[in-house]
């Protein structure tokens, strides 16, 4: 058995004080937070005199952290205490910061060597009031363009579903559309539509008192039904027989009406009723989001904790989404209501597909109306990727990530571009770009293609760009020398951005890498990282299998915050920076990128399209 203890040291928020997260090898329940910029360290009692579980490894999150068999003794047994590299020293310590500017949800994980069970300690870490100011600036910026962004990040392309075996999907946002079309079409095309609606003539015998038959059927019923045949005076006769007068109690006579119940009208009246039919269990779904809480009770004054920030975009956001759909749902009730009534139909419709009759070819108005009930069939499966936009978004860090894809396609978007194409990939497999795969639940899609006049453009988020023995011809391909004896060694960026000119049939790359961190730590440790590795670190492998020239045009770290002192994070002098007078490729530095500063890079991106095109 064993205890880990975490000691948390004294802050001018907050005394010394400690977590017994592990006590006698059964996890301790409960909600443990601890504060971003907390000073840490750990201590791990080992009690197991036969030593049956060998040696303890600990990991918080995926990084590992190193555990030293203390010198002392304990009367519990064995002390193990954690030992930390500084990032920015290389020193080691026994007290850190691991969760500076990581925010969210993380989790310590225990595992011995000689053991295969896996102890997990879920934890809240809990934002400073400076990053929960930033996450509320990115959070309002995803929810003001929510719709946007679950479409585009959420969904996979739609194709039509006639031509094509892929199977689609949809989001509670894009139904919305396709029913606000459909109903809409209706509702406009009502007035003439109601007045104008195709029916078929019906001849129906009806028995009338003093009724004269007025067809064959008429004449029967009357041969049949003799006693309504009375003889009576001249002056009262209907008819005579046998050159006698007689005059008639009940008739059969021909009535011929306009019989509404035709297959032209099921369909639109089926389609009616499965749009209610769906909105309903949907909005019933979004009432459970609403009711679910997920805000959670701090510990700490001056912290809050991330999942407080999300639930405070998401309830406004679902509330959103249940008006919207009651709303629909109320149209297209009264609708199927009105419609049943023209068409005398007193039960559901069986579902009807919307079959181009050639009446409906020539009626305007039932060819826009079946085009709408068209796309609404069209549309596939309602998945709940509304939701996951915050569900997915439990870590600070995933955050930016995240904000930073949505604000890159929607600057291309603003430069004149088009997304033709999103879905996910899994990376995993081997070969740059991966396979088409089913997207994970709260996974935002990887892969995305977007094109202008003049290039066509791959988005690759967190690929893995493999070394030449798993790699084919037009990969980019790791060259380092670090890894060369790790067959399946990888890169993976943030952002990849593969751009193929149409003009001369050549490629450039594009990489940024996100860090949340402040202008000075980007420029004094990350930088030259990152040019090592994704600028010196990555060739291509060109048409006759060899390697070409250096394909990378730009290494960006992307960064949302300036810091207490402003400092230039550029690689070069200012001159020959993409503003600068003489400006140089490749593009090296840093980039401030915010929903506050997307013009900015904007526009720096929009210089740098034009330094390639040249």
């Amino acid at each position: 058995m064993f205890d880990l203890i975490c000691r948390i040291e004294a802050n001018r928020n907050y005394d010394y004080h400690e977590i017994r997260l592990i006590e006698s090898g059964v996890l301790n329940k409960g909600n443990h937070q601890i504060p971003e910029d907390a000073k840490l360290s750990f201590e791990l009692i080992l009690n197991d005199k036969n030593n049956s579980l060998g040696v303890p490894c600990m990991l918080i999150g995926d990084i590992p952290l190193e555990l030293i068999q203390s010198d002392g003794s304990t009367r519990e047994g064995t002390l193990w205490v954690s030992e930390f590299i500084n990032p920015y020293s290389g020193f080691r310590e026994k007290i850190g910061q691991p969760f500076s500017n990581n925010v969210g949800v993380s989790e310590f994980v225990i595992r011995f060597t000689s053991s295969n069970k896996v102890y997990r300690v879920a934890i809240d870490i809990l934002a400073t009031k400076e990053n929960e100011r930033l996450s509320e600036e990115m959070l309002d910026y995803l929810s003001k363009r929510f719709s946007d962004a679950v479409n585009l990040c959420f969904s996979r392309t739609m194709i039509g579903a006639g031509n094509s075996k892929e199977m689609t999907e949809t989001n509670i946002s894009r139904l919305i559309r396709e029913a606000e079309k459909g109903i809409s079409s209706i509702e406009t095309s009502w007035p003439i539509f109601s007045r104008q609606i195709r029916t078929v003539p019906e001849r129906n015998i009806v028995i009338q008192r003093g009724g004269i038959p007025d067809s064959p059927e008429g004449i029967v019923w009357l041969s049949q039904n003799q006693s309504n045949i009375v003889f009576c005076d001249a002056s009262e006769q209907t008819l005579k027989i046998n050159n006698l007068p007689v005059k008639l109690i009940d008739g059969a006579t021909e009535v011929v009406n306009d019989n509404a119940n035709i297959r032209e009208n099921l369909v639109i009246l089926s389609y009616l009723f499965h749009i209610q039919q769906k909105l309903k269990g949907i909005k019933g779904k979004l009432e459970l989001e609403k009711s679910a809480k997920i805000g959670v009770k701090q510990e700490y004054l001056d912290y809050v904790s991330l999942d407080n920030i999300v639930s405070r975009y998401k309830e406004p956001v679902i509330r959103e989404l249940i008006n919207s759909v009651d709303n629909l749902e109320k149209r297209a009730v009264t609708l199927y209501r009105n419609l049943a009534k023209i068409m005398d139909k007193k039960t559901p419709p069986s579902f009807y597909p919307p079959i181009m009759t050639p009446f409906v070819v020539k009626n305007v108005h039932y060819r826009r109306i079946y085009t709408s009930i068209y796309d609404w069939y069209n549309l596939g499966d309602v998945v709940f990727t509304d939701t996951e936009l915050f569900y997915g978004l439990r870590n600070l860090t995933k955050i930016y990530e995240f904000c930073c894809l949505v604000m890159i396609l929607d600057s291309f978007v603003s430069l004149g571009f088009t997304v033709n194409q999103q879905e996910w990939r899994d990376y995993t497999v081997k070969g740059f770009g991966g396979s088409p795969g089913q997207r994970p639940v709260n996974w935002p899609n990887n892969y995305f293609a977007i094109s202008n006049d003049y290039c066509e453009i791959e988005i690759y988020y967190e690929p893995k760009i493999w070394r030449k023995c798993n790699s084919k011809v037009g990969d980019p391909v790791v060259v380092l020398a670090e890894y060369e004896h790790i067959i399946d060694h990888y890169l993976s960026p943030d952002f990849l951005l593969n751009i193929n000119w149409k003009s001369n049939k050549s490629n450039d790359l594009l990489i940024f890498d996100a860090k949340y961190s402040p202008a000075s730590s980007v420029r004094d440790y990350a930088i030259d990282k990152l040019i090592n590795r994704y600028f010196f670190g990555i060739h291509q492998i060109g048409k006759d299998g060899n390697m070409g020239r250096l394909p990378t045009q730009a290494v960006w770290a992307l960064y949302p915050k300036r810091g207490k002192n402003v400092v230039s994070s550029s690689f070069y002098a200012s001159e020959h920076c993409l503003g600068g007078t003489s400006p140089l490729l490749p593009s090296l530095g840093g980039m401030n990128l915010k929903p506050s500063k997307q013009t900015i890079f904007k526009n720096q991106l929009s210089l740098l399209m034009q330094k390639l095109a040249e």
